[in-house]
């Protein structure tokens, strides 16, 4: 017998859960959109949002935090200046090569990416979903700036980035590759798949002030994707183009059964749907949640608000699915 299909998705996955949905409503009766920032893809955000995001996280585990970041990227900065200074920092971070005067920027995006993969996976529990991490490591990082400074900030920043073995150093070229997405690409064919999407499907404009974040200043316009897209792929990214394929900028026009959730620990949650777009586009706050972890496995160390969340998504999928003549067998159960 022919059933109503449910697409599931977090982060991009989330975003082509809801596009599903939008494009294929004959095939696709619903979806559950986890962690997916389509209104900061659609650069309807502003571009500092993500790293003020990642600010707020540090800040809610411990106040000093900021500043204490902000501070030891000054002195990072200053050493660069010297090759004794450049030398220090070599053996601080762990570098398998001594860094160069012209390695500053690379190595502000290289220690600043550790922080991104650190709030995505601010979790409760340790994971590996993009690097092997303790516990709350965004708390962990920070007990180490606060308490040591800019030798803190190396232990921070080496967090996701450990070396193969005891001993051994961290090739921050090969651990970190530049490219169009700011909030970073990773490693390998999969990096240079993400970077051509980055130029051709998915846009944004991401930045850094050391105002309103606590990260070196870095400007990455529209203007600058397109330099960049031009000269690597000879593309040129088309936000008008966007908009109008993936369902435009008022989503109650076009389509309906999306649950779109966020968590609060998560910095795209500001790229995302936060409030009920109509009473079939509901948006759900994850209270004590990082990237996407209602759709994670359960465990037991799940704050009560993502399990409240969970129950809700559980409610309007069975609530939907009802309506459409198809209710859900008794022994049928999301994660709690």
């Amino acid at each position: 017998a022919e059933a109503p299909v449910v697409a599931f998705g977090g982060s991009y996955g989330g975003m082509l859960a809801a596009w599903l949905r939008i494009k294929y409503p004959n095939v696709f009766a619903m979806a559950l959109a986890a962690s997916a920032p389509i209104p900061q893809m659609y650069n309807t955000v502003a571009p500092t949002a993500f790293f003020q995001a990642v600010t707020a996280d540090a800040a809610k585990v411990d106040a000093r935090c900021p500043a204490a970041t902000r501070g030891a990227f000054a002195e990072v900065i200053s050493a660069f200046s010297s090759p004794s200074g450049r030398a220090r920092l070599t053996s601080a971070f762990n570098l398998c090569r001594p860094l160069q005067e012209a390695d500053l920027s690379h190595f502000l995006q290289y220690a600043r990416n550790a922080f991104v993969e650190m709030a995505m996976c601010d979790y409760p529990y340790p994971s590996t979903f993009l690097a092997p991490l303790p516990a709350n490591p965004i708390a962990v990082a920070c007990s180490h700036i606060v308490a040591h400074g800019l030798a803190g900030l190396a232990q921070a920043v080496a967090m996701p980035y450990q070396p193969a073995g005891p001993g051994k150093c961290i090739d921050m070229f090969t651990e970190f590759v530049e490219c169009a997405d700011q909030t970073g690409c990773g490693t390998g064919p999969a990096a240079r798949s993400w970077d051509y999407q980055m130029c051709t499907e998915v846009i944004l404009e991401t930045s850094t002030t050391n105002v309103t974040d606590m990260f070196p200043p870095r400007q990455w316009t529209l203007a600058d994707l397109r330099r960049y897209c031009k000269a690597h792929y000879n593309a040129v990214p088309d936000l008008a183009f966007n908009r109008i394929a993936l369902g435009g900028l008022d989503l109650r026009k076009v389509t309906s059964r999306i649950i779109f959730s966020n968590g609060d620990l998560d910095p795209w949650r500001p790229g995302g749907y936060l409030k009920d777009l109509g009473p079939e586009l509901p948006a759900l706050l994850v209270e004590g949640g990082a990237h996407h972890l209602d759709l994670r496995a359960s465990n037991p160390q799940d704050p009560p608000g993502v399990r409240a969340a969970r129950q809700k998504e559980r409610a309007y999928l069975t609530k939907w699915l009802r309506e459409l003549g198809h209710p859900l067998p008794a022994e049928f159960g999301l994660s709690k």
